[in-house]
């Protein structure tokens, strides 16, 4: 089975909540829609492992190291990195 990390983009009210109560809360919408029967038949039932929250600071930090001097292994990691976590459209730095 393979494994692929989704970006998802959520917006919401820090004076009500945070992100961590936001991703339980997207777990507990997702373990509802897969309680449909057949609803993920279509594309072989993947297990979904959950939502994680994404500091956007953690993000930028990662989009800075990008721009200085490094070798081309760390490079292509970083690029990788920074394509699953929706940063770059391509995985090229």
């Amino acid at each position: 089975m393979a494994k692929a990390f989704m970006v998802v983009e959520v917006d919401y009210d820090p004076t009500i909540t945070d992100a961590e109560v936001v991703s339980n809360a997207l777990d507990v919408l997702l373990d509802t829609a897969k309680g449909t029967p057949g609803i993920l038949d279509e594309v072989g039932n993947p297990r979904v492992a959950g939502f994680y929250p994404i500091d956007p600071e953690d993000i930028q930090h990662l989009h800075d190291i990008s721009k200085r001097l490094l070798g081309q292994p760390q490079r292509d990691a970083l690029a990788n990195i920074l394509h699953r976590l929706g940063v770059l459209k391509f995985p090229q730095l």
